[in-house]
């Protein structure tokens, strides 16, 4: 399928290999002028960067089962610039909201950006994309067309957030958590620490009332408002608090073995269930 970048236009792609993607994306669509999602990379660069990449890096390229690229045309299409830096920005923030409605399973990311220099597709920088990872409890998501017009609608509201300076001070340090625990395991924790912040940071707790307002602001926004669902949240609060001040995370679920176990399972449960309600409410 073809690839939209003309004579004289700069580029910048992210392609993955073996990315989770429902039925319904089709093999090419444009999301926005010049913001194109491909189910191929169509890859044909210069002879000297197939070399320099290797043919590993470059195999796992062409077998990418899923692009999105955006493009705009330049004066001097030869400088690696702002330019080239606004597209893979203006990337980032789709991948962003790709991962506010669901984290797929894949095996690679690349980034790669450059320009189309008389008729010839210049690579100026290539990098490794961070790798973000699916809740192991969680059912399998898979990326759909809905999941991709939702999330470049997100484009412009992420950016906002992240340059409104004292506007969205808050709103700004829960996605990073949110996205810094996204790339994480859950390993003595870790993850649900993270992902508690997150929620904090929109249900905003007082200080020194947060253990208690924070059951209850979530229970009143994302979840049943029922005592055992608070409850539960309650718990998840209480792993969240045994992470931060470095105490064995399981400490905080009091009773023998088999009580711990049925409890941690009804935890990630009711979490995952609750935040699923809260995507599709928001």
């Amino acid at each position: 399928m073809p690839i939209h970048i003309a004579a004289g236009e700069k580029f910048a792609r992210f392609a993955f290999t073996f990315y989770g993607l429902a039925g319904d994306v089709p093999d090419e669509v444009e999301l926005d002028p010049r913001l194109w999602v491909v189910r191929k990379l169509d890859l044909d660069v210069a002879k000297h960067w197939d070399e320099w990449m290797g043919s590993i890096t470059m195999n796992a390229l062409r077998d990418s089962n899923f692009v999105f690229y955006t493009t705009m045309p330049s004066s001097h299409p030869k400088d690696h610039d702002q330019e080239n830096l606004d597209l893979v920005e203006t990337l980032n923030y789709l991948l962003y909201g790709i991962l506010l409605c669901g984290v797929p399973e894949y095996q690679q990311g690349f980034s790669l950006n450059g320009a189309n220099v008389n008729g010839e597709i210049n690579v100026r920088q290539f990098s490794d994309l961070k790798d973000y990872q699916p809740s192991a409890e969680m059912p399998s998501f898979r990326l759909s067309l809905n999941d991709l017009r939702r999330a470049t609608r997100l484009i412009d509201r992420l950016r906002a957030v992240n340059t409104g300076g004292v506007d969205w001070p808050r709103l700004r340090r829960g996605l990073k958590v949110l996205f810094d625990g996204t790339g994480m395991s859950n390993k003595d924790g870790d993850r649900l620490h993270q992902f508690v912040r997150a929620v904090e940071a929109l249900v905003k707790p007082e200080i020194t009332r947060t253990r208690k307002q924070f059951p209850h602001r979530v229970s009143q926004t994302a979840t049943l408002a029922d005592e055992e669902t608070r409850a539960t949240l309650l718990q998840i609060f209480n792993l969240r608090s045994y992470v931060e001040h470095m105490h064995p995370v399981l400490d905080s679920l009091e009773g023998d073995e088999t009580v711990r176990i049925s409890r941690r399972a009804t935890l990630r449960e009711t979490w995952h269930e609750a935040m699923r309600s809260h995507r599709r409410s928001s």
